[in-house]
């Protein structure tokens, strides 16, 4: 137990002081003590300039070596596929082990847009375990009743308008398909009649 309790102190120090290397190297701050010749007192070259590249906003090197450039969106989080469908999801603590129904979130709500959008730009990834389970209704013919093999309707209007939330924020969306028995044909094989369905629409729209 204390062994791996180190060992999760060690490797927590070794995440803050990447963190803190980063954070200096972002800051566009020149502290690092340099000789004449641009070399400072590490022992490595330190550039002079920053890659031109404006679309770039973060730049990791080691030495004189570009390592990885990252893009404004390198942020991310999930927006579970139930809590845009609505359905039985995680309860509050209060609730114990029982699932409870939760509407649709409003992703045209000011208030949320704005606070999101502090954020910065992001993907957003809507998807998780509900995502495996449902159907995308483009044509509005379930009535909200998921066909067989599925657990849950996305509607048109509701996909609809997590691309307006992604816009709004200047984000891009990550998402999965339907991977469960609605899917598959007769032998168990996945087909893609929904994914491109999905693909399709969100094309369109």
């Amino acid at each position: 137990m204390a062994a791996r309790s180190l060992n999760r102190i060690v490797r927590g120090f070794t995440a803050l002081s990447m963190a803190a290397t980063v954070m200096v190297a972002c800051s566009g701050s020149d502290d690092t003590a340099k000789k004449a010749d641009g070399t400072d007192t590490r022992g490595g070259t330190t550039p002079t300039t920053a890659p031109a590249n404006p679309d770039v906003d973060l730049v990791l090197t080691v030495g004189d070596e570009v390592t990885a450039q990252l893009d404004d969106r390198f942020q991310s989080y999930n927006v579970e596929m139930v809590e845009v469908t609505g359905g039985y999801f995680w309860p509050p603590y209060e609730a114990g082990g029982a699932k409870v129904y939760r509407e649709p979130i409003d992703l045209s709500s000011e208030r949320l847009r704005n606070l999101a959008k502090a954020l910065g730009p992001v993907y957003i990834r809507v998807s998780g375990t509900w995502a495996n389970s449902t159907y995308f209704d483009a044509e509005g013919t379930t009535g909200g009743t998921p066909p067989a093999g599925y657990e849950g309707v996305l509607t048109a209007e509701q996909w609809r308008g997590v691309g307006e939330f992604a816009r709004f924020l200047d984000s891009e969306v990550v998402t999965s398909f339907a991977g469960n028995t609605g899917s598959r044909d007769g032998a168990g094989v996945w087909t893609d009649t929904q994914a491109r369905l999905l693909l399709e629409f969100s094309q369109d729209n």
